[in-house]
């Protein structure tokens, strides 16, 4: 007798797992497959950007999909809402607030389905970054030269006396 118990407890707790596997499966055929469309590659410090989302095809139901944001930009919400029966690119304007790199994650109604992302580079203003990097070639020019007097004048003398091998390392 106590074995049917157990059997029929069992038989209940695999009909229960097998039922909510159904319920997953079927709520992750609810998740929306997104396209998303970035209009810029790298913003500067207080730039605006605007990326897009689209269903791929008219959704039965409106979804709303969260932004996970790096700390590097912010948008005025933090939720974008794809409308029900037609498939409508939905614009998100993003604000470069600070110096950095991320990826602004895309979020579905189920807590860890992740529809999509969008990299997101903020860099500083681009006249800085030329001069920065003017400035570095000439310094790693006028470096590279620095040693070329020392090899002429051993060359010239034909000898390497008073070169310290530190220096060749």
């Amino acid at each position: 007798m106590l074995r049917k118990i157990v059997l029929a407890s069992c038989l209940a707790i695999l009909a229960s797992a097998i039922h909510d596997d159904n319920k997953h499966s079927e709520k992750s055929s609810e998740t929306p497959c997104v396209h998303v469309k970035s209009k810029f590659s790298e913003l500067e410090i207080g730039g605006t950007g605007v990326f897009t989302i689209q269903a791929c095809e008219p959704l039965e139901l409106s979804q709303t999909v969260v932004l996970g944001l790096p700390d590097c930009v912010f948008t005025k919400t933090t939720e974008v809402t794809l409308p029900a029966g037609k498939s409508v690119a939905v614009p998100v304007t993003v604000i470069a607030a600070e110096y950095g790199t991320g990826k602004i994650s895309l979020r579905g109604n189920e807590i860890g389905v992740v529809l999509g992302a969008v990299a997101v580079s903020v860099v500083k203003h681009s006249w800085v970054q030329t001069i920065s990097t003017i400035i570095g070639w000439l310094y790693f020019t006028a470096w590279s030269v620095s040693f070329y007097p020392q090899c002429i004048e051993n060359y010239q003398l034909q000898s390497v006396a008073g070169m310290r091998w530190t220096g060749c390392i």
